[in-house]
């Protein structure tokens, strides 16, 4: 998706011109463009300006708070760079926190100029394909995610932002409070297994029980990768009832029906999704639990059910055996 935006590929045509990468001085590129001066800024809320965008015999200028975070003056710089290479960028831009962007009388267009820039400025200094080769290499994300925040010098928010956009399917991140509660969460592009919703305990929750690995790390709260990219099938459990047998008594024990009168019809929904003519028998099955786990609280019953993987095994059988 990312690679729709011409935004990013700015960001990327700039870098590559200039053999930018990440941990170069971002100054030193933006000077090339434009003027800059770290000033303070009076008016409440604003983190940079861009003057004269696109104005005949006018160098463009950036004004960077000076009275804001090094990480955060840092991605506004690159931000208010992307302003002033972005064609359609003109005048006089005030880049405003997000703190403010939800109010009644917010400018559409405004708020979809800032988010082009944001992103241009996310990769410019966030690189996605370099991004890609760190997570190649090193496999854990936040050893990935410590060597952005040391070399990029980007905030925590920026850089987990850009590495959901790099990782490839199968990620769920989570950022929980000192209580162990779901502050923030978003899965990878492709991810099957939906992200927590906002308050959500983390610990002990299915998502984490069908992860294939969960990496950890403390800085301001804490934040965790679940992995769900391995196909798991247990061992076949001797059963010679059919599977809709075996269903019916999972929905029963489970009490499903009464608190989601279609859940049968749901459940079987989703696993004629996951009914693809290539996939295999195993990755069929884990497909179906990553669907499940965490969509709601009585998927989760009939997924953690003993009978469950039974059903699912025979059921995914007899759907395999009916492919043309």
């Amino acid at each position: 998706m990312i690679d729709r935006w011409p935004e990013v590929a700015i960001a990327r045509l700039i870098a590559e011109r200039h053999g930018f990468t990440p941990g170069e001085s971002l100054l030193d590129l933006v000077s090339v463009y434009a003027d800059v001066d770290f000033l303070p800024i009076p008016v409440q809320q604003v983190d940079g300006v861009s003057l004269h965008l696109k104005a005949k015999l006018r160098r463009p200028s950036i004004i960077v708070n000076s009275q804001i975070a090094a990480t955060r003056a840092k991605f506004t710089l690159a931000h208010e760079f992307g302003h002033v290479l972005i064609p359609w960028h003109s005048g006089t831009i005030f880049s405003y926190s997000d703190s403010v962007k939800h109010t009644e009388d917010a400018d559409n267009a405004y708020w979809e100029m800032e988010a082009e820039a944001n992103r241009f400025a996310a990769e410019l200094l966030m690189p996605r394909d370099w991004l890609r080769d760190q997570i190649l290499t090193q496999k854990d994300p936040t050893s990935v995610i410590r060597m952005t925040l040391d070399l990029c010098g980007t905030s925590m928010a920026a850089a987990t932002i850009a590495l959901n956009n790099a990782l490839p399917p199968g990620y769920v991140y989570a950022r929980t409070n000192d209580e162990g509660l779901v502050a923030t969460s978003i899965s990878s592009q492709g991810t099957l297994v939906r992200p927590f919703a906002q308050g959500e305990k983390f610990a002990g929750s299915v998502r984490v029980e069908e992860s294939s690995a969960c990496y950890s790390m403390d800085f301001k709260g804490t934040h965790h990768w679940l992995y769900f990219g391995e196909e798991n099938v247990p061992d076949q459990i001797a059963d010679e009832r059919p599977w809709r047998e075996i269903f019916d008594e999972i929905i029963q024990d489970t009490d499903a029906i009464a608190i989601q009168e279609n859940i049968k019809h749901s459940v079987n929904a989703i696993i004629s999704a996951c009914n693809k003519k290539d996939t295999s028998a195993a990755l069929f099955f884990t497909n179906v639990r990553h669907r499940m786990a965490g969509r709601t609280e009585v998927y989760d019953k009939i997924l953690t059910h003993p009978l469950f993987n039974v059903f699912l095994q025979k059921k995914v059988s007899d759907l395999i055996s009916r492919r043309a």
